[in-house]
């Protein structure tokens, strides 16, 4: 668990050597965290409830992190607040077989960027929502999208 006696909004941990994520990996006393970036480290797993405790979230990048495997909804669905996320899956994650799937996972609207993914067809990409929870802005720039499918 990541021990911090301060009132930090935002913690920038990108660049490092990050492996795993636990179980309540940060500490309650981030309950005020805004920003969290874990951008371009070595994240092969992510425990569910990793980010339980980080309840004012409304930022988290993930970009960089080569050898994720698996996310899904329930990797945020304890961050009510979660307004941008920015994902940089590795090309072995497929999005059309479920690799990312977000449904129930934010209260609000979400900024997705999937940037740089090798999507070569909007079919490929499997965002389910309820009426309530909606992409709002999506970036799909640097990928190879030819035409516009249905």
């Amino acid at each position: 668990m990541l021990i911090l006696k301060l009132n930090l909004l935002k913690l920038d941990l990108s660049e490092n050597c990050l492996s795993t994520l636990r179980r309540q990996a940060f500490s309650a006393d981030l309950a005020n965290l805004h920003e969290l970036n874990l951008q371009s480290n070595r994240l092969v797993s992510l425990e569910l409830g990793a980010f339980d405790g980080l309840l004012r979230l409304n930022t988290l990048w993930l970009g960089d992190n080569p050898m994720i495997k698996f996310l899904n909804s329930r990797h945020f669905s304890r961050l009510p607040l979660l307004a941008f996320l920015y994902l940089e899956l590795p090309l072995e994650m497929k999005l059309s077989t479920g690799g990312v799937v977000l449904d129930q996972s934010v209260e609000h609207s979400l900024q997705l960027d999937l940037s740089d993914q090798n999507i070569t067809r909007l079919s490929q990409i499997n965002l389910s929502y309820s009426e309530k929870k909606e992409v709002k802005r999506l970036s799909l720039k640097s990928n190879r999208i030819a035409s516009l499918d249905r």
